[in-house]
């Protein structure tokens, strides 16, 4: 009743001593006493089975009924009191294979509906935000604060060519031998991050803080990348403080004395199981009801891309912090 196709027969005689159903329904033979039935209606298969015909590898491709069937072959000579014997095994892997495929572009899809939202929940709330101080001022008829307004539209303009920016990385990801690094003050990501992030956590009650020393630190960096990956951590973080009475999240930057610069994402919230810790960086793995488990894997190869390192370090009931390493580059 398996769904491998198994045949024994005696490598003397070729006579058949196992043949199951499976295998005769496999190769659409009828069941045979001898395995030189096979020579004449199907040499492909009687070349196979008897050695004259080495595969590779143990993936095959057969033809049954004119379609090219994808199986996975294998065999093993044993000897016994009877005589000398030839075991061969056969299973199907079209079917699986394309369940495995199906099953691929579904995590695709969340993968991508998971990062794609990540920035549009921030540039929505941002835009609400806008919008609200606009008819505000129409209805009160007082000059519309226009660094406030220029600030906030220059920062969605931003995020979008970011997203569309990850959008084009994540669809060649594997295929990507540079990128388009530039060196940048880290203040100016900060900033960024605060005006997009600022409402939507303000409204959450969240206390988001960035810190730089020095300030004018600079690092090389694919500027919409790197910021993709700083929204996710900071993210991740909210969820990790949801639940605590003064929830925090801090963004920190600094540089050794050897010139390496760091990008610290801590929050106060409930950590890290270490069984989890250490399958976190797996792709699509994740523990979250809603999660697509490649925020931080993906993350991991756009630090790798900067030949930097991802770190991450928890205590259970006491928070977590994620460091990003960038090599020194002077």
């Amino acid at each position: 009743m398996i769904q491998t196709g198994i045949l024994a027969f005696d490598v003397k005689s070729g006579d058949i001593i196992w043949i199951n159903e499976t295998f005769c329904r496999m190769l659409d033979i009828p069941s045979i006493k001898n395995i030189t039935f096979l020579e004449k209606r199907r040499q492909d298969l009687f070349q196979l089975v008897t050695g004259q015909l080495n595969p590779s590898g143990s993936n095959i491709q057969l033809n049954v009924n004119n379609q090219k069937q994808n199986m996975l072959f294998s065999c093993t000579d044993f000897e016994a009191e009877q005589g000398a014997f030839r075991l061969v095994v056969l299973q199907n892997i079209d079917d699986t294979h394309n369940q495995i495929e199906s099953e691929a572009w579904k995590k695709l899809l969340s993968v991508m509906t998971h990062e794609i939202m990540n920035s549009i929940a921030p540039i929505a709330s941002l835009t609400e935000t806008l919008q609200s101080h606009i008819r505000s001022n129409m209805v009160d008829k007082t000059p519309i604060d226009m660094t406030d307004m220029d600030a906030g539209l220059e920062t969605i303009h931003r995020r979008s060519e970011g997203l569309m920016k990850f959008a084009q990385t994540y669809r060649s990801l594997s295929k990507i031998t540079h990128i388009d690094s530039s060196y940048v003050k880290l203040n100016d990501i900060f900033e960024g991050l605060e005006q997009l992030l600022h409402a939507e956590f303000g409204n959450k009650g969240i206390d988001l803080s960035f810190q730089i020393d020095p300030i004018d630190l600079d690092v090389e960096v694919d500027t919409y990348l790197i910021e993709q990956v700083l929204i996710n951590l900071i993210l991740n973080a909210a969820d990790a403080v949801q639940k605590n009475d003064n929830p925090s999240i801090k963004c920190m930057a600094s540089r050794s004395l050897e010139g390496v610069v760091t990008i610290k994402v801590s929050d106060n919230g409930k950590g890290i199981p270490p069984e989890v810790l250490e399958n976190i960086f797996i792709p699509f793995f994740t523990t979250k009801k809603n999660g697509s488990g490649i925020g931080l894997s993906l993350s991991k190869q756009i630090m790798l891309l900067h030949k930097g390192k991802i770190l991450v370090n928890s205590v259970l009931e006491k928070g977590t912090t994620v460091s990003l390493v960038f090599p020194n580059n002077a």
